[in-house]
């Protein structure tokens, strides 16, 4: 592996350029070493007169090093979990100085993401509120959109129509503070339907001969079983029929 040199002093790109230099460079280790030589203890850096990138240490003074892109605290991890209970729990309303207002549980998502869908997913219904169109001060707004002064504190969001909602954010977009306001979603009432059944076999044996409703008994029989209906329609089936053999009427 090549070596590259630094000459003297603390000579260092900036956080910004180091970061977008990252991605120009294939393989590029995780660790280096700065070798800084066989070198008294506590020996200040400025009084190096030359030290050299190394892939592996050489003396017990080297210094390792990681890259910057590794060394970023990961992401925090994001645990969605009984979500919807946090974002509705009591909270105090602290704004910040241009009236913005964030959750610390609400995830940050991609600008593209429709958070009354994602907010959907744990039973919560969602509410956006514009500043712009709900706002009655009008030099605030003036001072908004004509003056480009970004504080909107001195707008108190009005509450959608109905009961439990509940403030989460107040934010900025380019069309001025949109307000959001969260609630439980209110759970659907499933309406049971009946399952289509057999005609009753009273009205069968009206509009049929008695050979017709001995197979109709047939063929419903392990459906009266299988779906577990009244066993009494069947047992009316077979008393109508046991009364048509006695008094002697052909099947």
């Amino acid at each position: 592996m090549s070596e590259s040199h630094l000459s003297g002093g603390n000579q260092s790109l900036p956080s910004e350029e180091l970061q977008s230099a990252v991605p120009h460079v294939s393989g590029a280790p995780d660790r280096i070493v700065l070798c800084v030589g066989d070198i008294p203890v506590n020996t200040p850096f400025s009084d190096l007169q030359e030290v050299t990138w190394c892939a592996s240490s050489q003396n017990n003074a080297d210094i390792e090093y990681v890259r910057a892109d590794l060394a970023a605290p990961a992401a925090p991890f994001i645990i969605l979990e009984g979500l919807g209970t946090r974002l509705l729990a009591p909270r105090e309303i602290a704004r910040d100085a241009d009236g913005h207002l964030f959750h610390p549980d609400l995830p940050v998502c991609d600008e593209g993401t429709r958070y009354d869908l994602f907010l959907a997913a744990f039973g919560l219904e969602a509410s956006f509120v514009s500043m712009e169109s709900d706002c009655k001060d009008q030099a605030l707004l003036d001072r908004y959109f004509d003056d480009g002064d970004p504080d909107c504190s001195a707008w108190v969001p009005s509450t959608p129509d109905g009961e439990g909602w509940v403030l989460l954010e107040i934010y900025p977009t380019e069309d001025g503070p949109y307000a959001l306001f969260v609630r439980r979603k209110a759970e659907e009432k499933r309406v049971r339907r009946r399952r289509a059944c057999p005609a009753p076999v009273e009205d069968a044996i009206c509009t049929a001969g008695l050979h017709d409703v001995r197979e109709w008994v047939i063929e419903h029989r392990p459906a009266m079983t299988l779906r577990r209906e009244p066993v009494d329609r069947y047992m009316r089936v077979l008393a109508l029929l046991d009364t048509a053999i006695a008094k002697g009427e052909p099947l």
